[in-house]
């Protein structure tokens, strides 16, 4: 470091990102672990079930050399995650910017969640009567 002084900043970068992703794991193994204990193979509620249910018919059959194991889980769970996150993030993104060039757009939004959903929380329901706001390509 003393040779190179401009790395400086990016190892502590890739440090924290190290610690980032340790992290990251450890919460989906948690995440996993929790749903382990309350599987119900007649009852898939996601991914992770599916997953689990598709390993523990392959060990019973007796193959225990396949991609369906732990490790490949936590990462295939922490894939999606960050596809998810950095998706939703860059649409955010993109509706703000829109909403600021475009005011009047951001009014019609505005009215037209305030009339529907008002005060309370909003419900999946609500996208049908949000013809503006929820508008599909």
């Amino acid at each position: 470091m003393y040779m190179f002084p401009w790395l400086g900043p990016w190892i502590n970068n890739l440090t924290r990102l190290k610690k980032s992703m340790a992290d990251m794991k450890i919460e989906v193994t948690e995440l996993v672990r929790g749903l382990k204990e309350t599987l119900n193979p007649q009852m898939c509620r996601g991914f992770v079930d599916s997953f689990l249910v598709r390993k523990q018919t392959l060990e019973e059959s007796g193959n225990m050399d396949s991609l369906y194991h732990d490790n490949n889980l936590v990462f295939s769970i922490t894939n999606l995650f960050s596809a998810g996150t950095d998706t939703t993030g860059t649409t955010l993104r993109w509706g703000l910017l829109l909403m600021a060039k475009y005011p009047h757009i951001q009014d019609q939004v505005q009215e037209e969640i305030s009339r529907v959903i008002g005060s309370r929380q909003p419900l999946v329901e609500d996208r049908k009567n949000l013809p503006y706001t929820c508008s599909d390509p």
